[in-house]
């Protein structure tokens, strides 16, 4: 359970990361 749970977290944190490197590279 808290296994699964902590992978869909990650998986989300990454995304985030991911998200964040693309828009500050399309900014500049």
């Amino acid at each position: 359970m808290w296994l699964i749970v902590g992978l869909i977290v990650g998986a989300l944190v990454m995304g985030l990361f991911w998200l964040m490197k693309r828009n500050s590279f399309s900014l500049k």
